[in-house]
């Protein structure tokens, strides 16, 4: 369950390494982190909710760069138009907000521009 929330391929007793911390009360929201490393993030994330929640997340694997984030449905619907913003990662732990729609299975991408 933890690997699966923060990305973390290890013990979190050990030596804790997660890729991302969510910065949002744990309530009415599943995520499951489905690959990160240097240059790349993604998640799938479902909110219960009945309105459209905004999230933080603190990403801290990514290196210094210029990215992209994509916020889309992740079962291939159409009806949803795809989020994509750029931002700029020039520390460890680099803050993204995004909004998630109620009741819907959401794919957050995050991808180097210049890998």
């Amino acid at each position: 369950m933890y690997s699966s929330a923060t990305g973390d391929p290890g013990n979190p007793l050990i030596f804790p390494l997660n890729a991302v911390r969510w910065r949002t009360p744990p309530r009415e929201i599943a995520a499951l982190v489905t690959a990160s490393g240097a240059t790349t993030f993604v998640a799938e994330l479902f909110h219960f909710g009945a309105t459209p929640r905004p999230l933080t997340a603190e990403l801290m694997l990514l290196r210094t760069g210029e990215y992209e984030l994509t916020v889309e449905p992740a079962a291939g619907a159409t009806d949803v138009p795809a989020v994509r913003t750029r931002f700029h990662v020039s520390s460890p732990r680099t803050e993204v907000s995004v909004e998630l729609p109620p009741r819907r299975l959401t794919r957050v991408t995050v991808r180097a521009l210049n890998p």
